[in-house]
């Protein structure tokens, strides 16, 4: 996260399977995570790269998104995830889930 120049967009807000004793493909870092901060897991979203974590995310009842590369977009058949190749098609799908109530 330091890396990338990201961790000032997640403060306190990083969960870990070491931390937690739970690694996917059980769902108990997803249900954590969601629970630590205060939402169902029905109101949040994985993104994912592998088998794995999008096995966790539905068993977590969680939707999930999968990031592949573009050669293997046409060969994957998805699950119950969304498909995505290119991260710039993160936003507008994030931006079109409903709106979490207060």
């Amino acid at each position: 996260m330091h890396v990338s120049g990201l961790a000032p967009f997640f403060d306190d807000r990083l969960f870990s399977s070491y931390d937690i004793g739970s690694w996917k493909p059980e769902p108990g870092l997803f249900q954590y995570a969601a629970n630590a901060m205060g939402f169902m897991p029905s109101q949040c979203v994985v993104i994912e790269d592998s088998d794995v974590g999008i096995v966790a995310a539905a068993a977590a009842g969680m939707k999930s998104y999968r990031y592949v590369k573009n050669c293997e977009l046409l060969s994957h058949q998805p699950g119950d995830e969304t498909l995505f190749d290119d991260m710039l098609q993160l936003p507008p799908f994030l931006l079109a889930l409903p709106a979490i109530p207060n």
